[in-house]
Formats: structure tokens, C-alpha cells, sequence
């Protein structure tokens, strides 16, 4: 039996969700309780018209802080902004922060805690990972070009996710003598322009001149971080300029630069859609990243099951609608007469289904970037009848109303969700049971089968544990109930990040069990020396789980794919694709006094699971288990 959350779960919206997931829907009401009672009682929960009790924040008093140097007054207007944690590869271009960290600890100064992760891709996407499960800001500290651009992949990866991070690095000296700092660093690491090769991926970028101009420079900084669509920004300063003597800083308020209120679609938009979803005989929703709004998840689970809608995707790059639901179904896209797509970037493959799935159905779309317009130039063309810009959470509420509204004396629509409703969830039943069924038919299978794998670690994780999948994943033979306790491959698909991204996630959230699913190639990309070493300096321990088929398995099939007769195919020639013979990965995570272990017999697969978690959980240690599965050769 799986246990439960703790009670003192860090995250009031994880800890709480359970117990607010308690509305069951039109659909569901209607089935047990009569039509008309059913939506009698949904209606119950329209929006209220009075006007609720709001007021503005309470506003922080302008403050001037005594500084030595711009480095200083950099580090201090950061701190106030709220950035608690910097994670850090530092250079020679970092003397003065150094010094500015120093004191402040020195001073017996809680913030910020500097996070050691001793390679740039890591550090980045332990930073992601942070701020993907925390909901909040935190800085990566580079050295100059060189560590910028030994992220950029990392960035890329945080772009794409709308991840909000500040990324922050020196510049090589501008001047070759007289100040202090003067011609430090090797000559080859001078820029023309830093920022260029990152501006495809952040959406703003500064470099520090002057000590007065330093608080506005991260106020905005942050302001653009966290306006919607969120994405990092970048802020350089000169390794000389880092240096310049300082007397004091003056820090306006925060809260005057706050980030833009999410927007809210259209209502005669929503009315539409609304009429749309609920005239329709089988409407599907289709979401990959919902979910990174947790807030989100119970809005759409409200709404998919009050009117019977399928969710594809409801397990996508983020946990977008509980496993257990009803509506978290597999279904033929090609049934639907409405695809409602929201804050998906890519609903379908335009390979295997065509631009217009059906050309029959009518398309709705719910984004805050609606016209995909960020990083997809094209990628992100897909149809619309009806497009809203909009934030999916408080939009899903306004959809809900209107769609009760619309329904409540329709009772032809009653009968027919409710007969939709009752399909479905039969439907969801009879898939879930099928993929345990078939998990633990694998658990003889030689080699091992990752389903087996899959379906043990789904025994042993608890409501709150964090699941990152980097191309490995666990479902559909886990349960996963809590928002933000799921996260797949951002869409650049720049390949290590999940590994890093526990450690920040680890961070983020203490109390819970962080496991990191990948192959052995993504694991290998994910720097796993860095990142377990900074797993075990900074006591942050997590479970690695490698499925390990010796091989580069995408690319060997997507060339099988695509010339099924050809040349690769008749000799089977895998030079560049074989990655044996396979390290003993395990041995990394034993080097920093971890658990590690190679796994090759399906009847070891429970016990090593179970030693894993409990290194993981009860001996504070990171683990790694590398299950040797079949070596992918097509």
C-alpha cells in the first residue's frame, strides 16, 4: 500500500490538493445523483458577484544599504529583490563577489546560500529545476564567455520551459592597466558581444555600468523573468566595473516593479468555446504543459470531467491531470469533433497525422502565448477556429462557469455527457488495469524490460515524491496525483538536464523523495560527476535511475524510420550509435559516498529499488541503479 504525503509538506498547494479535488463534476454528479439535481448542485459554485475583499501588498520602504564595491551593491540589490539561492561555477572574474558573499555570511546574513555545482550545463539545470518546483527566481552565476556558452543548451532548455531564471556573468577585462582587475583573465576570453550567442534564448539581457543604475537593472530583470511568458534573463558586468569602489546603494521598492497580472482571455471568446465543448458529441483536450501551473490542474480536472472530455497528454512534460481521473484516457484523436488545445506548444506530430488531424473537427486554443509565437517560428503553426490568449488557470474557471451555465437546461447535453462520462471512465479503468497487468507480466523478462522497472518504482513512491523524467519515464505504471510532482524533457530536448534538475528540485522541495529516470545517454550528458558531488556537498541526495541500453536508441531508429530498406538497415551498421561497452555508472554515485548498483536480473529489480529509495531517504545518501535492459539494434 502506498503511503501518504507527509503533513508537513513545504507545498501548501501539493499538501492541499487532495482535499480540494472533491467536486466530481456535472458528469459525475449527474450520474449519481439525477440530471437536473447534478447540475443544480454545480451551479452552487459559480463565481460570486460581490466583490471580494482584495488590497494591494504592503509596500517595502526605499532603503540605502553602505557598499565597498558595484559588486557589492549587485549582490545586495539582488538579495532584496528575493533571490535566495545563486547556483555558481565562478571564474576570475568573480573577486568582488567573492568578497560581497563573504561578508554578508561573515555578518551573519542568511541570504543568499550559494549553491557549488562545478559545471555550467549542471548548475543551469539545477537552477531549473529549482524554479520549476518552487515557483520561484534564482540565479546562475557564470564565468565569463567561457561558462555562458558552456550552458547555452541548459538556457535553451529554460527558455522553452518558461523557467524564470537570472542568469548573471563577469566580462573579461575592458582595459589593459590602471584599475583594479585590469587585464585579468586569458585574452581569448574578450568578447565582442557576449549576450549575442544567448539572445535566441533569453528574453532580455543588461550589462552593469554604474553603481546608481545597478537596482534598476535587476528590479527589471526580474520584472521580465516573471512576466508571461516567463523565460531567463542575463546581466554581465565587467570584471573592472565589478571592482570600482562604492559608498552606498539605494533600493527602490519591490513592489512597485512587479511582473504583468496573467491575462485573461476574451469573455465572449470563452462563451464561445464553452458552447462549442458542450454541443459537441465527443470534444478531446489536448495540454503538454498545463501543469506547470499546479494551480491549474484541479481547473482542468474540474472542467474535463463536469463535461466529459478526454484529456491527451494529461501526463506530458508537467502532471497536467491526476492519473486517477477519469478523463486521463487514451484516445483516437481522429474521433474528435472539437480538439481543445491548451498550453500545449506541440499538440500533434504533422508527420504521422498531418497539420489538420481531422478536417471536420473545430479547433480551439487556450495559451498565454497563443500564437506560439515565442521560439516557434514555425513549428508552432497549427489550426485555430478559436484562438485565446489567455492564463489557462483563470480562464478553465470563466469556462466552467459559462459551460454550466450554457448546460443547465440543456438536457439532451445532460444525457449525452453523462452517457460519455460513464464510457470514458470505463475506458480509463480498463487501460490502467492493462498497464499493470502487462508490467508485471514482464517480470521474468531477459533482459529486463523497463516496464517491470517502471511498475516497481510506482510501488514504492509516495503521493509527495518528485518523478523527472529525462527520456525515461515512468508512467503509465506509476500513480501520480499532486500537481508539480511530475516533470518531463523541455521541449528543446537538450538532452542531461533531469539529472541536475533533481538536485534543484531536491532543494525546492526537502521533504519529498526526488527520482531522476533517464537512459544511459542522457545520463551521460547530465555531467553525473558535478552533479553527485554537489548532491553530497550540499546534502541534497536523490535517487538515479538509469535504463541502460548501451546505444543511442532515437537516433538508430529514426534512421531505420526513415530509410527502412536502406543501407543501415541491411548491415546493421551502428558506429554511431553503440555506446558499448557500458561504464558501471554506479561507481560515481559510490565516489561520493552514495549507493550504486548494476542491475541485470529481473528478480533483482524490487530489492535494488528498495535499497535505492532507502539510501535516498533514511541514510541521506545519493543513489544510482543502472538496470542493464536489451541493447537497442532496431
Amino acid at each position: 500500500m502506498k503511503k501518504t504525503a507527509k503533513e508537513d509538506s513545504p507545498d501548501r498547494s501539493k499538501r492541499e490538493f487532495l482535499k480540494g479535488m472533491t467536486v466530481a463534476g456535472i458528469a459525475a454528479l449527474a450520474a449519481s445523483k439525477g440530471l437536473k439535481a447534478g447540475v443544480a448542485e454545480a451551479s452552487a459554485e459559480a463565481p460570486s458577484a460581490v466583490m471580494p475583499a482584495v488590497t494591494l501588498p504592503p509596500r517595502s520602504q526605499e532603503i540605502t544599504i553602505p557598499v565597498e564595491t558595484l559588486g557589492e551593491a549587485l549582490v545586495e540589490c539582488l538579495t532584496q529583490a528575493g533571490i535566495k539561492y545563486w547556483f555558481v561555477n565562478p571564474g576570475t572574474d568573480w573577486p568582488s563577489f567573492v568578497e560581497a558573499l563573504s561578508k554578508r555570511h561573515l555578518n551573519g546574513q542568511d541570504w543568499p546560500k550559494v549553491i557549488t555545482v562545478p559545471h555550467e550545463y549542471a548548475a543551469t539545470s539545477a537552477a531549473h529545476g529549482y524554479a520549476m518546483v518552487k515557483n520561484e527566481s534564482a540565479l546562475v552565476g557564470y564565468h565569463v564567455t567561457v561558462g555562458t556558452y558552456n550552458a547555452l543548451s541548459a538556457v535553451q532548455n529554460a527558455y522553452y520551459s518558461r523557467i524564470p531564471l537570472v542568469l548573471m556573468a563577469g566580462r573579461r577585462s575592458v582595459t589593459k592597466e590602471g584599475l583594479k582587475g585590469s587585464d585579468q583573465g586569458p585574452i581569448g576570453q574578450e568578447p565582442r558581444d557576449q549576450a549575442a550567442p544567448l539572445r535566441e534564448y533569453v528574453k532580455w539581457d543588461y550589462e552593469v555600468r554604474y553603481v546608481d543604475h545597478i537596482p534598476a537593472i535587476v528590479q527589471r530583470a526580474l520584472q521580465v523573468a516573471n512576466a508571461d511568458p516567463k523565460g531567463p534573463v542575463y546581466i554581465t558586468i565587467p570584471t573592472e566595473t565589478a571592482m570600482m569602489p562604492a559608498a552606498s546603494v539605494t533600493i527602490k521598492p519591490k513592489e512597485l516593479f512587479v511582473p504583468p497580472a496573467p491575462p485573461m482571455a476574451d469573455l465572449e471568446c470563452i462563451k464561445l468555446a464553452a458552447k462549442l465543448l458542450v454541443d459537441a458529441s465527443f470534444p478531446v483536450i489536448i495540454t503538454d504543459t498545463l501543469g506547470a501551473n499546479p494551480n491549474a490542474v484541479p481547473k482542468l480536472a474540474k472542467l474535463a470531467e463536469a463535461l466529459a472530455i478526454p484529456v491527451i497528454g494529461a501526463v506530458g512534460l508537467n502532471l497536467n491531470l491526476p492519473t486517477t481521473s477519469p478523463m486521463n484516457v487514451s484516445v483516437n484523436l481522429t474521433d474528435a469533433d472539437v480538439i481543445f488545445t491548451i498550453a500545449s506548444n506541440n499538440p500533434w506530430s504533422g508527420r504521422s497525422t498531418g497539420v489538420i488531424p481531422k478536417p471536420t473537427a473545430k479547433y480551439i486554443n487556450l495559451d498565454v502565448d497563443a500564437a506560439r509565437v515565442e521560439g516557434y517560428p514555425m513549428s508552432g503553426y497549427y489550426p485555430a477556429d478559436l484562438s485565446m490568449a489567455g492564463d489557462p488557470a483563470s480562464t478553465l474557471d470563466q469556462l466552467y462557469y459559462q459551460a454550466w451555465n450554457y448546460l443547465r437546461t440543456n438536457y439532451a447535453a445532460q444525457e449525452r455527457i453523462s452517457l460519455r462520462f460513464q464510457s470514458l471512465k470505463s475506458k480509463h479503468d480498463a487501460q490502467r488495469a492493462a498497464a499493470y497487468a502487462s508490467a508485471q507480466a514482464k517480470a521474468t523478462a531477459k533482459p529486463i524490460d523497463r516496464a517491470w522497472i517502471q511498475y516497481n518504482i510506482g510501488l514504492l513512491l509516495q503521493a509527495n515524491d518528485i518523478v523527472i523524467s529525462d527520456y525515461g519515464g515512468v508512467y503509465p505504471y506509476c500513480e501520480h496525483t499532486i500537481p508539480g510532482t511530475y516533470f518531463s524533457s523541455p521541449p528543446s530536448a537538450s538532452l542531461g538536464w533531469g539529472l541536475a534538475a533533481a538536485l534543484g528540485a531536491k532543494l525546492a522541495s526537502p521533504d519529498s523523495t526526488v527520482v531522476a529516470v533517464q537512459g544511459d545517454g542522457s545520463f551521460m550528458y547530465g555531467t553525473p560527476t558535478a552533479v553527485f558531488f554537489a548532491a553530497r556537498r550540499h546534502n541534497l541526495p536523490f535517487l538515479a535511475i538509469v535504463y541502460n541500453n548501451q546505444c543511442w536508441r532515437a537516433v538508430w531508429s529514426t534512421a531505420k524510420r526513415e530509410y527502412p530498406t536502406g543501407w543501415a538497415s541491411k548491415t546493421n551498421f551502428s558506429e554511431l550509435t553503440d555506446l558499448s561497452p557500458t561504464p558501471d555508472f554506479g561507481k560515481i554515485a559510490e565516489s561520493v559516498g552514495g549507493y550504486g548498483r548494476t542491475v541485470e536480473d529481473p528478480a533483482d529489480v524490487p530489492s535494488a529499488l528498495q535499497e535505492g529509495f532507502n539510501a535516498v531517504r533514511n541514510e541521506n545518501r545519493v543513489a544510482c541503479l543502472n538496470f542493464i535492459l536489451a541493447h537497442y539494434s532496431g
